[in-house]
């Protein structure tokens, strides 16, 4: 199987760990449900495009370390807290990152390390609540 787009279903609950790296899985495409929790760790080292845009997940787990080759990665409108994964600097061929309409803490230090790599061409990160410390250590 090299697609799996299971998009508008209502599905709810967690992402099924059964989909953990099954082989020559490219696409995952598990957009506008309700899925809740963190994004599996384990999911395909193969994928080109994750799109889990308009749930409701709530962490973005350090798990990028071998995807060199994912090109989109699409969590737009979810419910993410925390800083965004230092793994993402190693996708190489990233060319798009969507982040928008989440409460991510934190960005800056990876996504300047992300959006200065050659391939990146699309960068969303608008429609944040941000929440920084601005007072002096």
């Amino acid at each position: 199987m090299r697609y799996m787009v299971a998009s508008n279903n209502d599905f709810t609950g967690e992402i099924p760990l059964s989909l953990c790296n099954p082989k020559n899985l490219s696409v995952l495409d598990f957009s506008n449900n309700n899925f809740s929790g963190s994004v599996p760790n384990c999911l395909s080292e193969s994928l080109t495009v994750l799109n889990l845009r308009d749930n409701k997940l709530r962490r973005l787990p350090d798990m990028f370390y071998r995807s060199d080759s994912l090109k989109t990665l699409d969590v737009g409108h979810n419910q993410i807290t925390g800083k965004l994964p230092r793994s993402l600097v190693s996708c190489t061929s990233l060319e798009i990152l969507n982040v928008e309409s989440n409460k991510n803490h934190r960005y800056f230090p990876v996504l300047a390390e992300v959006s200065t790599e050659p391939a990146s061409r699309y960068l969303t990160i608008k429609r944040i609540i941000w929440s920084y410390n601005l007072s002096s250590k």
